[in-house]
């Protein structure tokens, strides 16, 4: 299939799936609009969700080569605290995909809301994404509805650290 139509660099040869939905540029006149409807706006707030991130690699759950379409559902809440065993393989799995994870880099999408909320034009951003990319180019005031992997909260005590600490921890 086609690669979606971007501005930044070309994606490296060595990324075999495909992450990005085809979705056409905008017209003028749909730009127009979005640029009249921000200029217009006194508190305007940005939703994200998974497609904000997948150019950065960080595949969706739901898209044409997400994880659903391989069987994969990931563990609830409620698994993840019914057993001793459940937790060790959430942290066995998570343990091996942190590195890939953690070093992803924010996209043109990313950069371009965080210049938006600096210039003042958006004053929130909302996301599903608990990647931390809004943040990593800049963002500030972003709401994470699910959280973040990138802090760690003990369930015991409730004490939250960094998830390099954790991963320090899960490596020795």
């Amino acid at each position: 299939s086609a690669a979606a139509s971007t501005s930044g660099p070309e994606r490296s040869s060595t990324h075999t799936r495909r992450t990005v939905p085809m979705a056409p540029p905008l017209s003028d006149t749909q730009l127009n609009t979005l640029v009249e409807a921000l200029l217009s706006s006194q508190n305007c707030v940005v939703i994200t969700g998974a497609g904000c991130s997948t150019e950065s690699s960080i595949p969706d759950y739901r898209g044409p080569n997400g994880a659903y379409t391989t069987g994969f559902t990931p563990m609830t809440h409620q698994q993840f605290m019914a057993s001793p065993a459940n937790r060790a393989r959430y942290w066995a799995r998570s343990f091996a995909g942190w590195f890939t994870f953690s070093a992803a880099q924010p996209n043109a999408a990313h950069e371009a809301l965080a210049r938006l909320q600096q210039r003042g034009w958006v004053s929130h951003i909302i996301t599903q994404n608990v990647d931390r990319l809004h943040a990593k180019a800049g963002a500030r005031h972003v709401l994470e509805l699910h959280g973040t992997t990138h802090e760690v909260r003990c369930m015991s005590c409730g004490a939250v650290s960094s998830r390099h600490s954790m991963q320090q921890r899960l490596a020795d």
